[in-house]
């Protein structure tokens, strides 16, 4: 018998920054949200179709928890889960400290801020490239 989890789910990242090999990042023109909806339309086909937009989110030594925390990129992709669509969030881990208990309230934030438009939660950001500039494991 199959279910949804056995068939293969697609998705995108749709913001216009990235890495760049120095663990920087690399931007381009700004984002420009009515035209990522109708790329995103077009791409996913017909409505209620599974779809995932994959967006990031940072925690670092001065992110305040108990406080909102906006996507750092796409902005605002909560606004994308439309249509069937949903987040394939990435909980970025970056404290200098190693404020590992800090992260995990951050994480709980996320689950009550996002959980209703987030289909998978990719917890820390590529754990497994050790000296990466931006990424550090807890």
């Amino acid at each position: 018998m199959s279910t949804d989890h056995d068939k293969l789910l697609f998705g995108i990242y749709p913001g216009g920054i990235t890495g760049d090999d120095s663990g920087g990042l690399a931007t381009g023109a700004p984002d420009d949200p009515e035209r990522i909806s109708a790329a995103l339309d077009r791409l996913q086909g017909e409505p209620g179709r599974p779809f995932l937009v994959r967006a990031y989110v940072g925690f670092d030594d001065t992110t305040p928890n108990g406080a909102p925390h906006p996507t750092a990129t796409p902005s605002d992709a909560a606004r994308y889960a439309q249509r069937g669509r949903r987040l394939d969030l990435v909980a970025q881990y970056q404290s200098a400290s190693g404020d590992v208990a800090g992260y995990c309230d951050f994480l709980r934030d996320l689950v009550e801020q996002y959980g209703a438009v987030t289909d998978t939660l990719q917890v820390t950001e590529e754990p497994n490239v050790p000296g990466k500039p931006r990424s550090s494991t807890p």
